[in-house]
């Protein structure tokens, strides 16, 4: 189980955060990749083919935070999808287009570290977001 420290910190990671300071804060803190996994998390599945693709770490309007089950290229486009049933009190998808901003692919700890900018999202999907965060 990690120690609140370790969450405190990987909470300041966001898309938009350089990949320099995330991996300073993986390598200062000896950070696991079981210490990357949140208690609860969201999924985030591939449209096109319905496959998980990695756990949501942190999310806001702009765009996501992965730990991703296998490497993403910059600059590349996705369409994901995710299930926001478990915050709100209806049933609920949410599906979006992003683009690959940076990712980090650490062997060391067996994860990859990806951000990804929001290019289509609908701005109902946005206000649940900003609803949950």
């Amino acid at each position: 189980m990690p120690d609140n420290r370790k969450n405190e910190r990987l909470s300041l990671i966001t898309f938009a955060e350089s990949e320099v300071f995330a991996a300073e804060i993986l390598e200062s803190n000896n950070i696991s990749k079981d210490d990357l996994i949140p208690q609860s998390f969201f999924l985030v599945h591939n449209i096109n083919n319905d496959k998980v693709v990695g756990y949501l770490i942190d999310i806001s309007a702009g765009g996501l935070l992965l730990i991703a089950y296998e490497p993403f290229e910059n600059n590349v486009s996705y369409s994901f999808r995710m299930d926001f049933t478990p915050v709100l009190d209806h049933e609920h998808q949410i599906e979006f287009d992003v683009r690959c901003a940076w990712a980090i692919n650490n062997d060391d700890i067996e994860c990859n570290i990806t951000g990804f900018e929001f290019t289509k999202i609908s701005k109902d999907d946005i206000e649940i977001i900003n609803s949950v965060i």
